[in-house]
């Protein structure tokens, strides 16, 4: 699982709403990576129009990291 949040490179600077996902790889009998999965949070549209919009359209975004931490550390107990 990750988190990711930023500022893309345009003129504009549009931040990219915070989102939490998951990367799945599979192996071949090779041991080569033969599949790449992600999952978001969010939809793609929703990612694209919280940078035109802002972070207040669609989904809200993910918690803050710390917030993530502390409810990973609280489900291993």
């Amino acid at each position: 699982s990750w988190r990711l949040e930023g500022t893309l490179r345009l003129p504009w600077k549009p931040r990219i709403k915070p989102y939490t996902g998951t990367t799945t790889y599979r192996c071949n009998d090779e041991g080569l990576i033969c599949s790449h999965v992600e999952t978001w949070s969010i939809s793609a549209f929703d990612a694209f129009a919280s940078t035109l919009f802002g972070p207040g359209i669609g989904a809200p975004p993910a918690p803050p990291v710390d917030q993530l931490l502390a409810d990973l550390d609280a489900r291993r107990k």
